[in-house]
């Protein structure tokens, strides 16, 4: 139960850290949209007027609307603060559903497949990724499934008893490994 509980940390974690991984990359799009809309607007403000024989309007009407534009830029960019600040609250929300996650995983045996896979390559048994992918392509694999294949490898009985023991809950390949590296 304790390892169980230790899997799904590792994997709670790996989703954590890609979700704040596209946070980062959302919130940094999103910051050099900003500056891109400011330098457009700040260079919009610093055209030089045409001399004043050509002037329709009066210069202070200029300065006026120059004044509205900087106002409205400030107001724009609260706003976008706000609305940063309310995604990052909402973001704090999420609950993760364990009774799915659990659920998803008891339907899906196939995750084995990869350690399965790994163990018939060390144990040179011929065609292992052939044997895999005719039990597992376009099909469901369920515990009973598995474990029938697992018995009919020609491996040492060590070995197989290992391989009997993992389940898709406590099968995390080099996530903890990698985890670490982040």
């Amino acid at each position: 139960y304790f390892s169980i509980c230790i899997v799904l940390l590792l994997l709670l974690t790996v989703l954590f850290v890609f979700i704040l991984f596209f946070l980062q990359l959302f919130f940094f799009l999103l910051f050099f949209f900003c500056i891109f809309f400011c330098l457009i607007f700040f260079f919009f403000l610093m055209i030089r007027r045409p001399p004043r024989s050509t002037l329709s309007s009066s210069s202070a009407a200029s300065d006026v609307y120059k004044r509205q534009v900087l106002r409205s830029l400030g107001v724009g960019m609260g706003h976008t603060v706000i609305a940063l600040q309310s995604n990052i609250k909402a973001l704090g929300r999420l609950d993760v559903n364990q009774e799915r996650l659990d659920q998803d995983l008891d339907l899906n045996w196939e995750v084995l497949a990869e350690p399965i896979q790994t163990v018939m390559r060390r144990y040179d048994v011929p065609e292992p990724y052939e044997k895999l992918k005719e039990l597992t392509r376009g099909k469901r694999v369920d515990k009973v499934g598995m474990q029938e294949f697992v018995q009919s490898l020609e491996v040492p009985d060590h070995v197989k008893q290992t391989l009997m023991q993992l389940t898709p809950h406590n099968y995390t390949g080099l996530a903890a490994e990698l985890t670490r590296r982040v």
